[in-house]
């Protein structure tokens, strides 16, 4: 009996010895998973904590660049206005010394040649202003207005490019003054008022409002002399050639603003006379129109209606970009629209501009027709002139002689059919 008893107390102790130590090795276990708990822990946080400030400090550095690109941005727009100001002030500057300088300025269209070792082309007709270049001893250049003070223009492919004195320059032997008459046998075989263009089959589609402006009611704006000439040249054109009823060709002589609204439309409406002839989808429209343009404001170039004022053209003249608006609004199948005059404030006949004093300025002409084409005799800054030999345009003139068959002698396919 106290064997058995030694025994099971032995026993007894071996397990509760066995539990005690696994109760110890359990709470080991515990405190060493609880400290790689918070070892972990902590290295979460501190890896939070790192990425919190690497965040904070790449947005530091995000707004640091945003300021610096703001600020840098807002120098530039500052120089940039600057630069602008001081742009328009120049400009302003030279257009008021050229006004001053250019009263009297007649325009003329000759060919001179450089009489001296080498001429300088100025910016201004002074002696004083900047040189622009230097041209040699006989060579030819173009002259197309001339000052009392011996100051002559001088343009390059139409368009006035500087000054240079008479002084430096004589007469070209080689091109005669085309602003002297030419003999009417000599000149052009559209000179007569019954043109003999070529009978075509008709066109029922055609349409045609040509307006030919000669005569102005304002007392110092010259008359364009050959602008009716232009208009009925055109009309017998495409009355002849191009097939069109007499129906359907609309001539306004000496239209004021009135008949130009009337025909063409207004800048908030469109649908004027013009619009209600046309056809959707078939209609062939030709438009033209020879008389005055003048500059506005901003760039924007105006037909002169004959009770206009060119010094009122936003008041009294006629947009160039309503016209064109306008025409691209129309469901016509094709428009083409041709326009014998200048945006300049010069004509042949001399200045329409009082507050040019002379001056050539810059018309901005609309980029074109959408569904067509848009012939002009000059850009912004040139002058549309007159062959007082065939007596029309000189853009009509020519522009007629191409499309019968002259602009085929060198390109096309030389069949003498131009369109």
């Amino acid at each position: 009996m106290r064997l058995e008893r030694e025994a099971r107390q032995a026993r007894n102790k071996a397990e509760r010895e066995a539990a005690e130590a696994r109760a110890r090795q359990a709470r080991i276990e515990a405190e060493r998973l609880a400290k790689m708990k918070a070892e972990r822990e902590r290295e979460e946080a501190a890896a939070r904590k790192m990425a919190s400030e690497a965040a904070e400090a790449e947005a530091r550095r995000q707004a640091a660049l945003a300021q610096q690109r703001t600020a840098e941005a807002e120098a530039a727009q500052r120089r940039k206005a600057i630069e602008a100001s001081q742009r328009a002030a120049d400009e302003e500057t030279h257009r008021q010394r050229l006004a001053a300088l250019t009263v009297g300025l007649k325009p003329v269209n000759i060919f001179m040649d450089v009489a001296i070792d080498s001429a300088s082309m100025r910016d201004l007709p002074q002696r004083a202003g900047r040189e622009l270049k230097r041209i040699n001893n006989g060579r030819q250049v173009h002259v197309v207005a001339m000052l009392p003070s011996g100051w002559v223009q001088i343009a390059e492919e139409g368009e006035p490019v500087g000054w240079m004195h008479r002084g430096a320059l004589r007469a070209s032997a080689s091109v005669a003054s085309s602003s002297a008459p030419a003999t009417r046998a000599a000149v052009s075989p559209l000179y007569a008022t019954n043109y003999p263009f070529p009978e075509a089959k008709p066109n029922p589609n055609g349409i045609a409002l040509i307006v030919g402006n000669k005569k102005y009611r304002h007392g110092d704006v010259p008359e364009v002399s050959y602008a009716q000439n232009d208009a009925e040249a055109i009309r017998q054109y495409v009355v002849k050639t191009l097939g069109y009823s007499d129906r359907n060709v609309v001539v306004l002589r000496d239209a004021g603003k009135a008949d130009l609204q009337a025909w063409f439309g207004s800048a908030s409406d469109a649908q004027g006379r013009l619009f209600d002839m046309v056809r959707a989808g078939q209609s062939e429209v030709f438009v033209y129109y020879s008389g005055h343009g003048v500059p506005g404001k901003a760039g924007s170039g105006f037909l002169l209606p004959t009770d206009g004022d060119p010094d009122k053209a936003q008041l009294t003249g006629y947009s160039i970009e309503t016209l064109v608006a306008n025409l691209n609004k129309l469901k016509a199948r094709t428009v083409s629209l041709a326009l014998d005059t200048c945006f300049s404030g010069l004509s042949q006949g001399g200045a329409l501009v009082e507050a040019a004093s002379g001056i050539y300025l810059a018309s901005k002409v609309p980029a074109g027709i959408t569904n067509g084409v848009m012939l002009t005799a000059a850009d912004g800054k040139q002058i549309a002139s007159w062959d007082e030999g065939a007596q029309l345009g000189l853009f009509t003139r020519h522009l007629l002689e191409g499309l019968l068959g002259k602009a085929d002698t060198k390109a096309g396919d030389g069949d003498g059919k131009v369109t």
